[in-house]
């Protein structure tokens, strides 16, 4: 099974493990035997709440999650299971209010980069405030201290943004076939950035 949680909601981690174990039949089933059962976790996604009070982030107070992880055993890559995980965490914050999931990622990823933009997110432009919020994340100090972070956000619930690239708009425009011109990511980033978040 994939396993979505929230974290300090024991409520939310149960209603976002079920949603999640619905999206994820089918992909996610025993693979040595066959049988279908769903009893193995070949993937983790958790949102939560608390990185908002460590710097302000104007905007949806209250309406918002934070994905502060989304981890696939390798054996299950490239088989929708993080698409899938998004999918069930999407529902479950259209469940309880929220209107916009957040989270960095790791700006020399593609495959992340990658998966976020099919799913829908997009880039915020970066801000002195956005800058804050990765500095009290603690993605400018310590082991993240050379990494390059971009925050990205979906609005979620009615359909409030065009569709999500095509997965061929997004090789084109990322050309994963071979390691690609830091350009061309920055390009398609730029080309989706939101002003309005």
């Amino acid at each position: 099974a994939a396993m979505a949680t929230l974290s300090g909601d024991p409520t939310s981690a149960a209603e976002a493990k079920s949603s999640a174990m619905q999206w994820a039949q089918g992909t996610t089933g025993n693979e040595e035997g066959g049988s279908g059962s769903y009893d193995r976790i070949v993937g983790t996604l958790e949102c939560s709440t608390h990185e908002f009070d460590r710097a302000p982030l104007r905007g949806y107070e209250g309406e918002r999650f934070y994905v502060t992880e989304v981890a696939v055993a390798p054996h299950m890559r490239r088989r929708g299971v993080a698409l899938k995980m998004i999918h069930a965490a999407e529902q479950v914050a259209v469940n309880r209010g929220v209107r916009v999931l957040y989270l960095h990622v790791d700006a020399h990823n593609d495959a992340a980069i990658r998966l976020y933009l099919r799913a829908g997110f997009q880039r915020v432009e970066e801000t002195m405030e956005t800058f804050n919020f990765a500095s009290a994340l603690g993605l400018l100090s310590g082991s993240f201290a050379n990494a390059d972070h971009l925050l990205l956000a979906k609005k979620v619930g009615k359909a409030l943004f065009p569709p999500a690239p095509s997965e061929a708009e997004v090789d084109e425009h990322l050309n994963l076939s071979h390691n690609p011109p830091r350009s061309l990511v920055k390009d398609l980033l730029d080309d989706l950035s939101l002003s309005a978040f």
